[in-house]
């Protein structure tokens, strides 16, 4: 297609058109992908007259009504080819979203918790949440608060066994609140070195708590006193009740 020739009367520019027909500089940049007649002057910018614009629009050039002109055939199909790839990208984001939560209903990861009584328990079970989250079926903030409670339940079961063996293994230990507060504390301890000094440090008082307050644990004083001495056999000596002289 020839380019228009340059005309006396075409020496409007966009700016000067747009402001004509009220719409923006880009809207004539389209309207000349249209077939706005226009003309160009000797630096090759496009120079408009408005009759013969205002004459194009009114003959259905491009829609006067909308006042920014309809985008042409190939915009409009990229524009519905956007369109589909957004929703068949959100169907499919909504569809492993509700998969996954379907999933997490049929975890069960609660009660598996609830049911757990060895240290081996709770082992597969972190071992289950680790395949979960490499799965994409646990969001990783919910994975780690999980794998924190049993990280604390396994240590404490190992505690128990280290300390009980294989006698008692149903024991339990009733703990005050400060009681259970300095275990938890100790048990966050890693240095061998601290928890030895702890320890020694913490049976010393108690050993001298048990001076002050012998009657507080019977069984304990009982016990720390047959520690202590042996009882002497007959005739062996000691202290005899003197007889009457």
């Amino acid at each position: 297609m020839a380019e228009p020739q340059e005309h006396p009367n075409r020496r409007a520019t966009k700016r000067d058109i747009a402001a004509v027909f009220g719409v923006q500089p880009r809207t004539v940049n389209r309207w000349l992908e249209q077939g706005c007649p226009h003309s160009r002057d000797d630096r090759g910018r496009p120079r408009f007259d408005p009759g013969e614009v205002r004459a194009w629009r009114e003959g259905g050039g491009t829609d006067a009504g909308m006042g920014g002109g309809t985008p042409p055939p190939e915009s409009r199909a990229t524009f519905a080819r956007a369109d589909l790839v957004r929703k068949v990208t959100q169907a499919k984001r909504s569809e492993l979203e509700l998969a996954a939560e379907l999933e997490l209903k049929d975890l069960g990861l609660d009660a598996k918790i609830l049911a757990a009584k060895s240290y081996e328990d709770y082992v597969s079970i972190d071992l289950e949440i680790g395949a979960l989250l490499a799965r994409g079926a646990l969001s990783p903030p919910r994975a780690r608060a999980i794998q924190a409670v049993i990280a604390d339940a396994r240590q404490n079961t190992r505690a128990h066994l280290e300390a009980e063996g294989d006698e008692e293994p149903e024991r339990l230990i009733l703990l005050t609140k400060e009681g259970g507060a300095l275990v938890r504390a100790f048990e966050g301890i890693v240095s061998d070195e601290r928890r030895e000094a702890i320890l020694e440090h913490v049976f010393g008082e108690a050993e001298v708590d048990l001076e002050e307050f012998p009657n507080v644990d019977l069984t304990r004083a009982a016990q720390g006193s047959s520690d202590e001495t042996e009882p002497e056999a007959p005739g062996s000596g000691g202290d005899e009740p003197q007889s009457a002289g």
